[in-house]
């Protein structure tokens, strides 16, 4: 299996703060204490099934105060091919926000910003100088990764907002926007993914499963499956990634046994399973 994972995270724990790993602080998972310790690009290759191509390395936390300290350990530890996604606080003003940028476009590897928008008040999207960050961030044609749960109609009307007037801005939903099984919600979510993938720079990974419920981290694979189809019946096979959330994916099961599961999904269409699991990764972050 030859994939580009475009959603993982590696830790050193001796250099870097990781403030949301530590016991003391939120998340309280029950198991969290697994993942609370360092991982690098070896544990993603320590499997001869997997041909990892390269990897799209999301924010964890190492210094959310100078985010490019992050980016420069990972250029000096990682040998494979690689993209960055770094943190920025969207709500800097524009002059610090700008600064945090070009700082962080000194390093090869960047190739956008995260910043989750879960529990976010209602009009934050609206403030005139986080929607002038993010405008600054299509004109540098940097990605944005959105994580949130798409049944917020509010983040979602924002984004939208936002992207009709930067039509070429880039934004990528982050765990297929944490498809509820409630049927209220799921309503809401379908409504709300399929207003988003009218704009053709709007990409989705699929991936997530194990943060869905703390107390019990089994995947239902036939769900998941379901919920990948019907990002594929919105969005098309051109912008739907399957991607693995390591190392938290390790909290259900091994990292190479999880891309064996999704394989097995859809090794009956060798050309769907290679745009979904390497192609449009590989198109969206710009990995050679």
């Amino acid at each position: 299996m030859k994939i580009i994972d475009p959603h993982i995270h590696l830790f050193n724990i001796e250099l870097g703060d990781y403030h949301w790993l530590k016991q003391a602080n939120p998340p309280f998972w029950p198991d969290k204490s697994v993942i609370s310790r360092s991982f690098d690009e070896t544990n993603l290759t320590s499997h001869s099934s997997l041909d990892i191509a390269g990897f799209v390395h999301i924010e964890a936390g190492f210094d959310n105060k100078e985010p490019w300290r992050e980016l420069a350990y990972l250029e000096e530890h990682n040998k494979l091919s690689f993209k960055a996604i770094a943190f920025v606080d969207i709500a800097k003003s524009q002059t610090e926000f700008i600064s945090d940028i070009t700082q962080l476009k000194t390093y090869p590897c960047l190739m956008g910003v995260r910043y989750i928008l879960e529990d976010i008040d209602a009009d934050f999207l609206y403030q005139e100088h986080v929607k002038q960050n993010l405008r600054e961030l299509a004109k540098q044609n940097l990605v944005f990764e959105a994580q949130f749960a798409m049944e917020h109609t509010q983040v979602v009307d924002s984004l939208i907002d936002i992207l009709e007037q930067d039509p070429h801005f880039t934004i990528v939903i982050n765990h297929h926007g944490f498809c509820p099984s409630d049927a209220n919600r799921y309503d809401m979510w379908l409504n709300n993914i399929k207003r988003l993938s009218a704009f053709k720079n709007v990409y989705i990974k699929c991936s997530g499963q194990e943060m869905l419920n703390a107390n019990n981290r089994d995947i239902d694979f036939v769900r998941f499956e379901n919920i990948i189809n019907t990002c594929i019946e919105v969005f098309s096979r051109d912008r739907v990634m399957l991607a693995s959330n390591f190392p938290l994916i390790t909290l259900s099961l091994p990292y190479h046994e999880y891309w064996q599961m999704l394989h097995n999904l859809f090794a009956s269409d060798k050309t769907l399973w290679q745009r979904l699991s390497y192609q449009n990764a590989r198109h969206v972050y710009q990995i050679t």
